[in-house]
C-alpha cells in the first residue's frame, strides 16, 4: 500500500524524535524511519543512561553528606541490578509514544 508524507525523517535519535512533534505542530504528514530501536544513541549509551547513573551516585553521596546535617543514617548499598533497571526505564519514558510506525531501514533512490 503506497502512502504519501510530507516529510520522512531518516533516524529516530533523539533529533529524528523532537522532529515528529514539531512537524505534526505543523500539520504535515510524517513517516520516520528507524532500521533499530527508537532513542539513538543518546538515549541508550550516551547521555541518559549517563544522567542516571550520575544521579543514583548522587543519592547516595547525599546519604554519606546528611552526618554533616545532623541525620544520622547508615551507609547506603547500591544495587546495581536496579540501578541499571532504573536505566532502562528512564530510557524507555523518552520513547514510549508510538506513531503507528515500522522498523526498517531507509533506502535512498536516486532518478
Amino acid at each position: 500500500m503506497k502512502k504519501n508524507y510530507d516529510l520522512l525523517i531518516i533516524g529516530g535519535g533523539s533529533a529524528g524524535l523532537m522532529a515528529v512533534p514539531s512537524s505534526r505542530q505543523l500539520d504535515l504528514t510524517v513517516a520516520l524511519a528507524e532500521k533499530d530501536r527508537l532513542g539513538g544513541d543518546c538515549t541508550w549509551t550516551g547521555c541518559v543512561p549517563g544522567k542516571t547513573l550520575l544521579r543514583a551516585a548522587k543519592s547516595a553521596q547525599n546519604i554519606n553528606d546528611a552526618a554533616g546535617f545532623s541525620i544520622t543514617s547508615s551507609q547506603p548499598t547500591i544495587d546495581f541490578k536496579s540501578v541499571m533497571g532504573r536505566v532502562r526505564c528512564v530510557a524507555k519514558r523518552f520513547v514510549g509514544f508510538r506513531l503507528g510506525m515500522t522498523f526498517d531501514k531507509a533506502i535512498i533512490i536516486t532518478p
